[in-house]
């Protein structure tokens, strides 16, 4: 019996090597901790097979296998991952030690103003994006033709979480964060994601078993399927010289 032990134990090692060594492409750069968790464990749970791997400058890298590509860009997107990059009021006016004109300083106000009202309005559940565009006019003081402000807010959200009912609170936000906005000077328009990310209709990749990573490949990846072959192959013929190598005399047990 102790052959079939070894038989087997050689089979599940050239089976497991086949599976970790699949083909596998950067999927998104530059990222950090916390963003590339967040993007593996949403993939993980939809059933696409996914990792982290830290890059040499400190950031870190979420990879896929190459049958896996598609889907895992269509249900990040979906997902509003990863997360846009909105700049605050200390990046716009940081201190670059040139003089600016009073229209650079109002054009840099209004959008690290509209920049960071993006950014809160992206934290609420369900939110995929948000944007805010700003309209402020110069009004002279000594003249009697005065522009009010306005703003003007698209929000992107699941199609499945209803956002419609936050709008009083949300003109209310906007307009209580610019000088000179009134409520009514305030639009929100809503969008609602569409649904680019299909599920696979086969078992996807699941952890704990080694059968389940070897049908995902099979039904996803040609290349990674043909290297499953290969390595099928070399069992059978790692199998064949080993029972040709029992069969000597003298051989050894």
């Amino acid at each position: 019996m102790l052959y079939f032990v070894r038989l087997r134990l050689i089979a599940t090692v050239i089976v497991a090597s086949t599976v970790l060594c699949a083909c596998q492409s950067d999927l998104y750069t530059k990222l950090s901790e916390a963003e590339a968790n967040e993007m593996v464990a949403l993939l993980l749970r939809n059933g696409i097979s996914a990792s982290r791997a830290a890059s040499k400058d400190g950031t870190s890298v979420v990879r896929v296998e190459d049958g896996y590509f598609a889907d895992a860009v269509a249900l990040l997107n979906e997902a509003g991952l990863p997360r846009p990059k909105f700049a605050t009021m200390g990046d716009v006016f940081a201190d670059t030690k040139l003089i600016s004109s009073p229209t650079e300083e109002r054009a840099r106000f209004i959008y690290a103003t509209s920049q960071e009202l993006s950014k809160t309005l992206s934290e609420i559940d369900g939110v995929i994006s948000a944007r805010v565009h700003l309209v402020l006019p110069k009004n002279d003081p000594l003249k009697e033709d005065y522009k009010p402000s306005s703003a003007s807010v698209f929000i992107k959200h699941e199609a499945s979480v209803s956002v419609s009912p936050l709008l009083p609170q949300i003109k209310t936000l906007v307009a209580n964060s610019i000088e000179g906005l009134t409520y009514d000077r305030v639009s929100v328009v809503f969008v609602p994601g569409e649904r680019a990310y299909r599920p696979p209709a086969t078992a996807a990749v699941k952890h704990g078993s080694l059968a389940d990573p070897v049908l995902g490949l099979l039904d996803r990846s040609p290349y990674s399927a043909a290297a499953l072959l290969l390595g099928v192959g070399a069992c059978l013929a790692g199998a064949s010289l080993f029972f040709s190598r029992r069969r000597r005399p003298g051989a050894p047990s």
